[in-house]
């Protein structure tokens, strides 16, 4: 398979790239700073999207935008949940012990 695009292909990919960066933009305005993070964390819950996901899974997603430190990856999530772009409600218990906390990816509020 061959991997060589054309110039019209290549212009047609940036293209399509600039706009999602504006429609990013015009949906996180005040979160500029942690884009990328959400950027991963929203690409991540989409594609395990067929299963639940806790809390420490979803800032695992994290690690692909640089974002390492636990504190900063809870306050990108936190910060998702303020937003209104995941709910409380899409937290639940995991049967297999306590307190675990997962994320029901088939009610997620942008879907």
């Amino acid at each position: 398979m061959s991997h060589a695009y054309s110039e019209q292909q290549l212009d047609h990919y940036l293209a399509i790239m600039d706009r999602v960066a504006e429609l990013w933009v015009q949906q996180f305005p005040e979160r500029a700073a942690y884009s990328p993070g959400y950027w991963h964390l929203f690409m991540g819950l989409y594609k395990n999207r067929k299963q639940a996901i806790t809390k420490g899974e979803a800032a695992e997603f994290l690690t692909a935008a640089q974002i390492k430190s636990p504190a900063t990856r809870a306050k990108v999530i936190a910060g998702a949940i303020k937003l209104g772009s995941l709910n409380l409600s899409l937290f639940v218990e995991d049967q297999s012990g306590p307190s675990i906390e997962q994320i029901h990816p088939s009610l997620l509020c942008w879907q």
